[in-house]
């Protein structure tokens, strides 16, 4: 199955800017540190080069957890920009694309399942899963995504005590991603182009009781996945 959808370029930048709020919030710095602009790696087959993405201004950040003022932002980070030497777009600057905000929802829903088996055996508590920078190729599948994995929010956002279960999502993670269904590919003046996803996972609050899981995505408050199987 094809998933798809089209979204307005000014609804996608506001959501990317809220985003990215929120990410400053959550996400450790380190995970931005792992690729240098200009550095090109190898990764399934494909070339992936890094640049520095576009800064941002300066904004008060508001913890949407504990409700608190933390500081302010104004980073920008290296993302992949280009794919086997063609241009990474970002969800801004293409005509249709596979991105928010309905096929978010089905992007997420589906990894969620797929790693149900394993976030069921976690201990009670709260849990992110990071992924990120997804990059959708012109033939629909996932090419790129990293992030840090399992984090253990029960514990301040640590992953102490639980390095084996993080391999084993991670493990899973990589599973789901080589055996998704093909997304319709973005596309700029009628062609197909690669793409930046905005779709963060870390967005969303893994809440297991007794081997039952939730997904909450934090600033909606409520499931958004719930008791999956």
């Amino acid at each position: 199955m094809v998933m798809t959808s089209s979204y307005q370029t000014h609804q996608t930048t506001v959501r990317v800017a809220v985003i990215f709020l929120l990410l400053s919030i959550l996400l450790p710095s380190s995970l931005f540190a792992q690729y240098q602009p200009g550095q090109e790696i190898q990764y399934r087959n494909n070339s992936i080069q890094f640049a520095q993405a576009p800064k941002y201004d300066q904004q008060e950040m508001l913890d949407p957890v504990h409700h608190i003022t933390t500081g302010t932002i104004g980073r920008s980070e290296p993302l992949p920009a280009k794919l086997n030497g063609q241009k990474i777009y970002r969800t801004f600057e293409v005509d249709a694309m596979p991105g928010l905000p309905a096929d978010e929802q089905m992007i997420v829903d589906y990894v969620f399942r797929q790693l149900h088996p394993e976030l069921a055996k976690l201990s009670n508590g709260s849990y992110r899963v990071d992924i990120t920078n997804l990059v959708i190729d012109t033939a629909g599948r996932v090419v790129y995504y990293d992030g840090l994995g399992l984090r253990d929010y029960s514990d301040m956002g640590t992953t102490e005590g639980n390095e084996n279960a993080d391999k084993i999502i991670w493990k899973a993670v990589e599973q789901a991603f080589s055996d998704a269904p093909p997304i319709q590919p973005a596309t700029l003046h009628n062609s197909p182009v690669p793409v930046l996803l905005d779709v963060f996972f870390i967005a969303y609050e893994i809440a297991v009781n007794n081997h039952n899981v939730t997904i909450n995505k934090l600033w909606d408050n409520k499931p958004v996945v719930k008791n999956i199987r």
